[in-house]
């Protein structure tokens, strides 16, 4: 407990050093106003130290706006060394630092967008998180708990109107009790709205979804099983999903809404099969059909309350974007152009 009041007051010395103008209150009109909104955004990418507050990063946010955005997910990452280890830690050179993440939450609510904070656990043995399973989930959770508190605390200093407290943890889905605690833990110094972000194939066993306001999906799942497929093929590639989803979803959460919180399809050929995987050579035709069906479903899923497309690069001079997830100078930026600056006439 110590330790997580120094953290927070090194965060608060942050701030004052720096000059932010950090105290905003959740609850203001134009708060509430983004978050009553149908959420089209982008997850913006850094894994870099400081990249968020550089004058390129808002270059990009700017460009990323052109679509007709009017959310963001900001992306923060955590790491641990293995699956099973209970510590997970900053890397001093890839965890975007507080005043970055400030930066650029800063400039997104100059912009009028609703931001979402969202953190993320990668092993650096680059197993999937997904198969994070601590020898003692209690030990892992208390060392997590500060970081998210933390962020928390910062994110209820900035306005940040969403928070997503986990993604994909499927191998600690089912730990009710330990993520309930958590769940109160941060409902005591933020205000805003809380998600968790399951995969594709976990939400039906997550034992929390009743202690969050939105139910997040990070969706990666194979639509085809073959490559250069058809848009009425992919359609039927989304039925098994869809229909699994509506009957769980109806059943179930009444009364809640739920958010595509990643989707995602790289440049390459068969991303219809394994969207989770960049391939070796690039299809952008194939990545741009994706979207427009991705986005066409979502759009008329009457409990789905937005879509953050995975990803929107802070760099965008950066090479790996030739092959990557964006859509950012690739025929699929038209998909996205297309329904989202439709909507907003």
């Amino acid at each position: 407990m110590k330790m997580g009041l120094m953290r927070f007051g090194s965060v608060i010395g942050l701030f004052f050093l720096f000059g932010c103008n950090f105290v905003v209150n959740i609850s203001d009109e134009k708060v509430g106003e983004r978050i009553k909104n149908y959420k089209k955004g982008f997850n913006f990418v850094s894994w870099k130290r400081t990249e968020y507050g550089a004058d390129y990063a808002k270059n990009s946010f700017d460009t990323m706006m052109t679509t007709g955005a009017n959310w963001v997910s900001i992306i923060v990452t955590l790491y641990q060394k293995t699956p099973s280890d209970t510590v997970m830690f900053e890397d001093v050179n890839k965890t975007p630092s507080i005043y970055s993440i400030s930066q650029i939450v800063e400039y997104a609510h100059s912009k009028n967008l609703g931001v979402m904070l969202k953190i993320h656990v990668d092993v650096y043995d680059e197993t999937p998180r997904s198969r994070i399973k601590p020898f003692e989930p209690s030990a892992w959770f208390r060392n997590y708990s500060k970081y998210v508190l933390n962020y928390a605390n910062v994110c209820e200093m900035l306005g940040v109107e969403m928070l997503c407290i986990g993604s994909e943890l499927a191998g600690l889905s089912d730990e009710n009790d330990l993520w309930v605690d958590l769940i109160n833990r941060v409902r005591n110094v933020y205000s805003g709205k809380i998600v968790y972000a399951s995969n594709f194939d976990e939400y039906r066993k997550v034992s929390f979804w009743d202690g969050v306001d939105y139910i997040g999906i990070d969706f990666f799942a194979p639509i085809s099983n073959k490559r250069d497929p058809e848009y009425d093929e992919l359609i039927l590639g989304w039925q098994p999903y869809l229909n699994d989803l509506k009957e769980w979803f109806n059943q179930n959460h009444i009364g809640k809404k739920l958010i595509f919180t990643e989707i995602g399809y790289p440049s390459t050929d068969g991303a219809s099969m394994k969207p989770w995987k960049v391939g070796d050579s690039v299809d952008l035709e194939e990545q741009k059909l994706c979207y427009d069906v991705a986005l066409d479903i979502i759009s008329n899923i009457e409990f789905v309350d937005g879509v953050f497309i995975w990803n929107w690069n802070a760099d965008l001079k950066a090479d790996s974007l030739k092959k990557d997830y964006t859509p950012y100078g690739k025929p699929a930026i038209i998909s996205v152009r297309k329904r989202w600056l439709k909507e907003a006439i």
